[in-house]
């Protein structure tokens, strides 16, 4: 078995140490998931003992080492379904953070209210800059539509996280109890995951208590998934 994931395409890596190490966690990093302030401090990383912190990306990378944002896109719904148990949805908060390739507005006249979802607005400070946001209910037959928007550019930050309802009630309560440590530990035990979108859009962190390391690459290590990776990448 440790032979089959180390050859395969798509990567999970434990990155607990150097992610519960770090005192201050800013919104500007790529392990910045969930901030509505510049940074949250980690004042008491034992509440933390039980969580799984991960990096995924797939093992397509570029001359000088780094994941190809192209290759991670392409197979980002993919990655996504495979971690949305059937009984949950998926919420996802969007930010344009200066370009204005993700418009809200056309997500929610286009999709959002025509299909009857939920959504809701939240302010966030990312890059010493407050941003209204985006957080909605996203279906699974809207994804890759969605995502093709949220990928237009670098500049476009990208949440998500698999939940059950009442979802919007999650949220409210998270940013009234503050940007902490316990705040972010509480959001772990009410959701089944979270993600963040690296800063390069070429991987996600992920954080979760339901899954160990080793459950979490079962899900992703399918091997029809990663024979289409191979195809893929045998043609890029």
């Amino acid at each position: 078995m440790k032979d089959d994931i180390e050859s395969a395409h798509i990567v999970v890596r434990d990155c607990r140490n150097s992610i519960l190490s770090n005192r201050e966690w800013k919104a500007s990093y790529d392990h910045g998931l969930f901030h509505f302030t510049p940074s949250r401090m980690m004042n008491n990383p034992t509440l933390f003992s039980d969580c799984t912190f991960a990096d995924v990306f797939i093992d397509h990378k570029t001359s000088w080492g780094a994941p190809i944002p192209s290759t991670f896109q392409a197979f980002f719904a993919d990655v996504v379904r495979a971690l949305l148990p059937e009984d949950h949805k998926l919420i996802l908060n969007i930010v344009d953070l200066y370009e204005g390739y993700f418009d809200p507005g056309e997500v929610i006249k286009d999709i959002l209210e025509p299909e009857n979802l939920k959504y809701m607005f939240l302010d966030k400070e990312i890059g010493e800059k407050k941003h209204r946001t985006l957080v909605f209910e996203c279906p699974l037959e809207h994804l890759t539509e969605i995502t093709d928007k949220a990928f237009a550019s670098s500049l476009i930050d990208i949440d998500g996280f698999v939940m059950k309802d009442p979802w919007i009630d999650k949220f409210q309560g998270w940013v009234s109890a503050g940007n902490t440590d316990i705040m972010f530990r509480q959001l772990i035990r009410d959701v089944h995951l979270a993600f963040a979108v690296l800063g390069d859009h070429n991987g996600l962190f992920i954080v979760t208590d339901k899954l160990n390391l080793q459950e979490l690459r079962n899900l992703l290590l399918s091997p029809a998934l990663e024979q289409e990776i191979q195809q893929y990448v045998s043609q890029a």
